[in-house]
C-alpha cells in the first residue's frame, strides 16, 4: 500500500446527469471547476516555464530560485529534473457513456492548454475566449477523435459532442441526437454481430481447432463467455 497521501488516488464524482438537469447548475461551470482542481493536481511538464501559477490562481514569474532547486536536484540524483513536471495522471470516466467521458476530457484538455500558454508565457490570462480560434482547433480535434471511438464501439458517431454551437441544444440538436440513436440502434441490434466475433477471436474466446462449428455459424456466444454452463458445471 501506498503510505505517502499525495501519492494516493484521489476520486473525483460529478453527476453529469443531474447537474444538466437541475435549473440552478450549469455542466460547463461544474466541469470547469473539477478541471482546474485535477490539472492542479497533476501539473504538467515545461523545460523553460516563463511564469508560475500559484494557489488561487495567481500569476508569478519564474524565478532564478526555482531554476536553481531543479539543477540542484540534478546533480544530487544524477538524473534530468526539469525545472516544472507533470506530477500525476489524471483519467475521466463516465460510468455508463463514452461520449460524456470525451467531453469531460475536453474540458480537461482546455484547462491544461490555457494553464501551459501561460507558464510559457504566449498569453497574460490563464482564460481563453470560448469562441476563439484555439479553442475551435481543439474542439474539432476532440470531435474527430470522439466520433471514432464511438463509430468502434456503438456504430454511429458520438451522441453527446464537445461543441459551441447554440443551435445544439435546440430543436436542430434533438433531431441529430434522435438520428444518431436511431443508427446506434440499428447498428447494435443487426451489424455488431461481426464486431462481437471478431473479439471473441481476437481475445481468444473462441479457438478454431477446439471448436467443430465454425464462429459465424455460432447461434449465440453465451457459452464461449460461460464455459461452466455449457460443461454442465454451473448455471
Amino acid at each position: 500500500s501506498i503510505d505517502d497521501t499525495k501519492h494516493k488516488i484521489r476520486y473525483c464524482a460529478l453527476d453529469y446527469s443531474h447537474v444538466s438537469k437541475h435549473r440552478n447548475l450549469d455542466v460547463s461551470t461544474s466541469l470547469n471547476e473539477v478541471s482546474t482542481y485535477a490539472v492542479n493536481q497533476t501539473g504538467f511538464f515545461c523545460s523553460s516555464p516563463q511564469w508560475k501559477i500559484v494557489e488561487g490562481g495567481l500569476i508569478v514569474p519564474f524565478s532564478e530560485q526555482d531554476k536553481c532547486s531543479s539543477q540542484f536536484l540534478m546533480e544530487q540524483l544524477g538524473v534530468p529534473v526539469f525545472p516544472m513536471e507533470q506530477r500525476g495522471v489524471l483519467r475521466t470516466n463516465c460510468i455508463d457513456c463514452l461520449d460524456r467521458t470525451n467531453v469531460a476530457q475536453f474540458s480537461a484538455g482546455v484547462e491544461a492548454l490555457e494553464q501551459q500558454l501561460v507558464v510559457m508565457g504566449i498569453r497574460s490570462s490563464a482564460k481563453l475566449d470560448p469562441s476563439s480560434t484555439i479553442i475551435r482547433v481543439l474542439i474539432d480535434m476532440y470531435v474527430d477523435i470522439g466520433d471514432h471511438i464511438s463509430l468502434q464501439y456503438g456504430g454511429s458517431e458520438a451522441h453527446k459532442k464537445v461543441t459551441s454551437d447554440a443551435s445544439i441544444h435546440g430543436p436542430i440538436g434533438k433531431h441529430k441526437e434522435l438520428l444518431t440513436s436511431i443508427r446506434r440502434y440499428y447498428s447494435n441490434a443487426f451489424t455488431d454481430r461481426l464486431k462481437q466475433d471478431a473479439m471473441n477471436l481476437l481475445l481468444g474466446y473462441y479457438i478454431p481447432y477446439r471448436h467443430t462449428i465454425p464462429l459465424w455459424e455460432l447461434e449465440t456466444d453465451y457459452y464461449l463467455h460461460n464455459l461452466h454452463v455449457k460443461e454442465g458445471k454451473g448455471t
